[in-house]
């Protein structure tokens, strides 16, 4: 079973991530270097395995690549990406779990823990905070137009064209009569061909006749 990484004080969870783009990067992240940060409290004790869990500090307690990019501009975004490779086991199952309701999370969460349900609460409460100060719009990218096949989107073709069609062919409408439409009416017809490049004159006489034939009969 994989162990969550939770906090009991959530509040001191959301004090912690302005102070780490605001203070120098710590050559190791220690409970000592908490207190100084005015973090006292046993339960402030677990945020140093939350930090691990996200990938913000390495097993030895070092600050991670992850840690110096979350100073940027981008901060909201970076901490996205550590919430989701912190907690696969739930984006797994939910994509935008993010956007789940605590039930929901510890469904999937009571299956992945041993812990009791008041450990599974305090998990989904961590990871909740967590996503409160992460943006996904840029780490989240769902699947778009899935109704599309993969050979129709790389071939760039239209779907709804059948197989005999081909962009060199006019396309002529049928005429419409003043008794279809009942009254009198103006009508605007734009009609658009496109052909391959050609010499012949008999091709463009050929398509004036259809036009002429359909439209003006």
């Amino acid at each position: 079973m994989p162990e969550f990484a939770y906090t009991y004080n959530t509040g001191s969870l959301k004090q912690l991530f302005p102070k780490i783009r605001e203070v120098a990067v710590p050559q190791k992240v220690t409970l000592d270097w908490l207190v100084s940060l005015g973090f006292k409290s046993s339960n402030d004790r677990r945020m140093v395995k939350i930090l691990k869990a996200i990938n913000f500090v390495d097993a030895s307690g070092r600050p991670t690549e992850l840690w110096n990019q979350y100073r940027g501009k981008d901060y909201r975004q970076i901490l996205a990406q550590g919430i989701i490779c912190g907690y696969p086991e739930l984006f797994n199952i939910y994509p935008d779990a993010f956007a789940r309701n605590a039930e929901e999370l510890g469904n999937v969460i009571s299956t992945k823990s041993n812990g009791g349900k008041r450990t599974i609460e305090v998990i989904v409460s961590t990871f909740k905070t967590l996503c409160e100060m992460a943006d996904f719009d840029v780490s989240f990218n769902p699947r778009e137009n899935d109704s599309i096949s993969n050979d129709d989107s790389a071939s760039g073709s239209d779907p709804t064209l059948n197989n005999d069609e081909t962009t060199n062919s006019p396309v002529i409408p049928e005429a419409i009569s003043k008794n279809d439409v009942g009254g009198d009416v103006s009508l605007n017809i734009n009609i658009q061909l496109t052909v391959s490049e050609t010499t012949d004159s008999s091709v463009y006489d050929n398509f004036f006749a259809a036009m002429k034939k359909h439209l003006f009969s």
